[in-house]
């Protein structure tokens, strides 16, 4: 019998897909499973990794250890090659770190953005 990873959409990328998460580390797997099926791009994964990397830093701000956030930036920052992030982060016009925390805000869903 198969199991179905249940997930939260934590934002869209700016392509308009949905970007999965599960408090659970036991799903870890099965989410990147669903961001390679969803034929996720680099510039998909970068929308993905800014908005862990909010989330991730509001979670520190908060003392909030139980999101695993981290967690989701180290597995996604492994999905992109230094040329291909910086070839996304073009793309995406991020030329400093304001840039991308601008991203990363405009992408996370509503409830997370009371930073």
């Amino acid at each position: 019998m198969k199991h179905e990873t249940i997930y939260v959409s934590i934002g869209r990328t700016r392509s308009g897909k949905v970007i999965p998460y599960s408090p659970s580390v036991a799903n870890l797997e099965s989410i990147f499973g669903v961001l390679k099926s969803s034929k996720f791009t680099n510039d998909d994964f970068l929308d993905a990794f800014a908005v862990f990397i909010f989330l991730s830093l509001r979670a520190m701000r908060r003392k909030d250890e139980s999101g695993n956030f981290e967690i989701y930036v180290n597995k996604i920052g492994t999905l992109l090659t230094p040329t291909d992030a910086l070839n996304a982060r073009s793309r995406a016009n991020i030329k400093s770190e304001f840039d991308l925390l601008k991203l990363e805000r405009s992408m996370a869903a509503l409830e997370f953005n009371d930073f």
